[in-house]
C-alpha cells in the first residue's frame, strides 16, 4: 500500500482512506440523495394536508409550487452531493458526507414516526 501524500501531510494514517470506505461513502451519498427525495416527497404530503409547515425557511416559500419545491430540493443535495464527492478524499467532506447522511437519516425516521400505519393492522 501506497502512502497517500494528501493524507500523509495530514498525518492521516494509511490505513483511513481504503477502497472499501469510500465504497461506504459513495453508498451514504446514493442513500441520502434517496432520503433527500422521500423527504420531499412526505413534506410535502404533510404542509398540504395541514399537518406541518415547511422547516427550511429557504423552501418554506415556494412548498406550494410542488415541482419547483421537489426541483431546487432535489438539485441542492444532488449538486452538493456532487460536489462533496469530488473532494471524498479530503477529511472535511467526508465529514460533510456523514453529516448529511446522519441529518436525512433522522429526518426520514421523524417522517415515518409520524405515519399512521393504523390501516395495516
Amino acid at each position: 500500500m501506497g502512502i497517500n501524500t494528501q493524507t500523509a501531510n495530514l498525518n492521516i494514517p494509511s490505513w483511513i482512506g481504503t477502497e472499501r470506505q469510500f465504497k461506504l461513502l459513495h453508498l451514504m451519498l446514493k442513500a441520502t440523495i434517496v432520503m433527500n427525495m422521500l423527504d420531499g416527497i412526505f413534506t410535502l404530503y404533510w404542509v398540504h394536508s395541514g399537518a406541518a409547515t415547511e422547516a427550511n425557511p429557504l423552501l418554506a416559500e415556494i412548498v406550494y409550487h410542488p415541482l419547483i419545491f421537489l426541483g431546487i430540493k432535489w438539485s441542492l443535495v444532488g449538486l452538493g452531493s456532487v460536489l462533496l464527492w469530488k473532494r471524498h478524499k479530503s477529511p472535511l467532506a467526508v465529514i460533510g458526507i456523514v453529516l448529511m447522511f446522519t441529518i436525512y437519516y433522522a429526518i426520514i425516521t421523524y417522517h415515518l414516526h409520524a405515519v399512521d400505519l393504523s390501516f395495516l393492522l
